[in-house]
């Protein structure tokens, strides 16, 4: 008998053929917490701001030309390039063109909303640095990285950095502002931003390594391809179900074929296809207390075959169903293997909806 224990140190191994490096990373996975603090303190909220584009971008241009000299912008973004990431913070002291830039690089698998954690937990970090300020406004072009800030429970342990940064930022100055601006809409400050992010995930410009725990979303999408992959190398090296292989090669994804049928019709023409259909024959198989042969009409052997096509017990609707395909495919199909397994399986679908409707007879003639 093989314990759970063993079981799982044999998919971890298996695993680790695939990534060498899976242990170490399900080690270093971003953590998500409950709370961000203690729940009865928990009333702070970020003044976070999200406009509509157009007024977002006209809201920045007019303050940048009208704010008090000692007024702090610091504008933020991230990047991901594969594994290799970057955070940026382009920092303004009121009006001036002048900017202080930090930048920050990390390695692993991590998300785009992960980056721009990163880069608000940096510029708030190094505003710090430049002095006091009286009025301190960031701005950032991810919406996801803005509403993760403004939880309070339930989120990964990047946001809770950036949050309290950012709570940590707010009593150093007179008033915060946290403003959305949408990407690549020909502002200077926020693609400034969006190079030094570029430059730093590509390492060819940056101030600081950082270590960063690996985004668990993006680790599980990965284990999650892993599987899906080795699946469909089973189902596509699999000596049985190869009538249902026919119409889902890929046995993940491809689903397209039931896309005309209910949930029920689409599991019993997948367990029809399959060989998995609950007949006699395929419950001997499995040690069931039977003896193979038809309760309907007493023959020899109750498999899917006789079931489909011979069986007298059901010949009324194969008629009916036939003078349907006749119809419906002006006498170009008939109600034989090949077009009921592919084309067809709408009407093979209906056949198995009756059939699986039926009380099964009890060996004296009787309904059980």
């Amino acid at each position: 008998v093989v314990s759970p224990r063993e079981i799982l140190d044999l998919e971890l191994h298996q695993l680790e053929r695939a990534y060498p490096s899976i242990s170490d990373r399900l080690e270093h996975v971003e953590r998500q917490r409950f709370w961000y603090e203690d729940p009865a303190g928990a009333t702070w909220s970020p003044p976070v701001s999200i406009l509509s584009a157009e007024a977002s971008v006209d809201r920045i241009q007019r303050q940048r030309r009208d704010c008090a000299s000692d007024t702090l912008w610091i504008f933020t973004d991230g990047s991901v390039v594969g594994t290799h990431c970057g955070a940026a913070a382009v920092c303004f002291w009121g009006t001036h063109q002048d900017a202080h830039l930090f930048s920050e690089h990390f390695i692993g698998q991590h998300s785009s909303t992960q980056a721009e954690l990163v880069a608000l937990d940096l510029g708030c970090r190094r505003a710090r640095e430049l002095g006091a300020a009286s009025c301190v406004i960031i701005v950032s072009d991810s919406q996801a990285a803005l509403k993760a800030v403004q939880q309070t429970q339930g989120a990964s342990s990047l946001a809770m950095s950036a949050r309290q940064a950012l709570r940590a930022l707010e009593l150093c100055t007179d008033t915060l502002h946290i403003w959305w601006t949408p990407s690549h809409v020909d502002l200077r400050e926020n693609d400034m931003a969006d190079a030094a992010a570029k430059g730093a995930a590509e390492g060819t410009s940056f101030d600081t390594l950082r270590d960063i725990p690996i985004c668990a979303a993006a680790l599980r999408s990965d284990i999650r391809t892993y599987y899906a992959l080795r699946a469909d190398t089973q189902w596509a090296l699999s000596d049985t179900g190869r009538d249902l292989h026919e119409v889902m090669p890929r046995l993940s994804r491809d689903l397209a074929w039931t896309h005309d049928m209910s949930r029920k019709d689409a599991a019993l023409v997948a367990q029809f296809l399959s060989g998995h259909y609950v007949t006699h024959a395929y419950l001997m198989r499995f040690g069931h207390p039977v003896d193979g042969t038809c309760r309907w009409c007493a023959a020899g052997l109750d498999d899917r075959e006789h079931r489909l096509f011979y069986c007298p017990r059901f010949e009324f609707l194969r008629q009916q169903l036939r003078g349907e395909i006749e119809a419906d495919a002006h006498g170009t199909e008939t109600w034989d293997w090949d077009f009921l397994t592919g084309k067809g399986r709408r009407y093979l679908s209906r056949f198995l909806r009756f059939v699986h409707g039926l009380p099964v007879p009890s060996p004296e003639g009787e309904d059980e």
